[in-house]
């Protein structure tokens, strides 16, 4: 999750996304083969679930960013923190969106 979190952090979402997206089978392949003997049912630990929380965050803005999000938390990325962070992080994306496409932005 390290690499993958290195790999995004500066990428445009497409891009990230993109990334993500080749690594996706992989992550998914590893889980089903250790789903029973990973600790707490879930790919992600306490350390994971916070470099989770930053590639999702480069992915957010585009459906296929939605998707990689709900691909990782069916792999138990699905924790309290990661949820707020995505909501927060998209929410903010929208609003920068918003704010640099208005009409009524003066040049």
């Amino acid at each position: 999750m390290l690499c993958l979190q290195q790999a995004t952090r500066r990428l445009d979402a497409r891009l990230a996304t993109a990334v993500v997206g080749l690594a996706m089978p992989g992550h998914e392949a590893f889980y089903e083969r250790n789903e029973g003997i990973l600790p707490g049912g879930g790919l992600f630990g306490p350390a994971g679930a916070d470099l989770l929380r930053d590639v999702v965050g480069c992915t957010g803005g585009t459906p296929e960013g939605d998707d990689v999000a709900a691909r990782f938390r069916a792999m138990g990325g699905a924790t309290a923190k990661l949820n707020v962070a995505v909501a927060v992080e998209m929410a903010v994306r929208v609003a920068a969106s918003d704010a640099t496409s208005s009409p009524d932005r003066a040049p």
